[in-house]
């Protein structure tokens, strides 16, 4: 919220020699930074497969809302193990697998 943006080409080159996940919350670069607003990892232009890209609707959307973007395999395991999804009965409340 301060206008802080994390090393994240540094912190991607790590996930990806290590083999790990990185999660990146955008929530406040989302709709803001990079080409068209699309986010902080779009404005370094930054991609990989060990990247979760989690962003919010609710700020520069102005919309409710949420998203996840990653592997398929991390957005299955979310559709079947994340609870509040799982027990959602929310207006609209879909999944959508995406590659980022």
């Amino acid at each position: 919220m301060d206008g802080d943006i994390a090393p994240l080409a540094q912190l991607v080159e790590l996930a990806e020699k290590y083999g790990v996940w990185l999660v990146v919350d955008d929530a406040h670069g989302f709709g803001v930074l990079g080409p068209q607003g699309r986010g902080a990892l779009a404005a370094l232009a930054l991609r990989s497969k060990h990247l979760v890209y989690v962003g919010t609707l609710g700020k520069a959307a102005g919309v409710s809302g949420a998203f996840v973007c990653a592997d398929a395999v991390i957005i299955e395991w979310l559709v079947q193990r994340a609870r509040p999804y799982i027990f959602t009965t929310a207006c609209g409340s879909a999944a959508s697998v995406t590659r980022c």
